[in-house]
């Protein structure tokens, strides 16, 4: 069965930049689908330039707001999605530490894109 790419790298900093951004690594509560900033980031993740099949359901926002519960689960197991990847983990170990480059770089791809 055919299925999207998986998460780049790139994607998955601007997922957890969205994650630090609204404050979840604090506790608020997940953001739905219908957030305007899921939607946006959903609506930015489309115009990466991929190679592969897109299928129509291709980082929509309810897969945006999945992936911010994959970080949830990677901060505080037990809680969140349980499916999240090892790229979720290792982008996590990667900037928990260092919000402001966290932020900075994520800056540098949205300008990219």
């Amino acid at each position: 069965m055919p299925h999207n790419p998986v998460w780049s790298w790139k994607e998955d900093v601007l997922a957890m930049d969205l994650y630090v951004a609204r404050g979840l690594h604090q506790g608020a509560p997940l953001l739905p689908n219908s957030d305007p900033e899921v939607i946006a980031l959903s609506e930015l993740l489309k115009k990466f330039p991929i190679q592969g099949l897109r299928l129509a359901n291709y980082r929509n926002p309810n897969g945006v707001a999945r992936k911010l519960g994959n970080f949830r689960a990677v901060q505080v197991p037990g809680t969140g999605s349980p499916n999240h990847a090892g790229m979720d983990a290792r982008i996590w170990a990667e900037f928990k530490d260092d919000l402001p480059r966290l932020r900075r770089v994520a800056a540098d791809i949205r300008k990219s894109v």
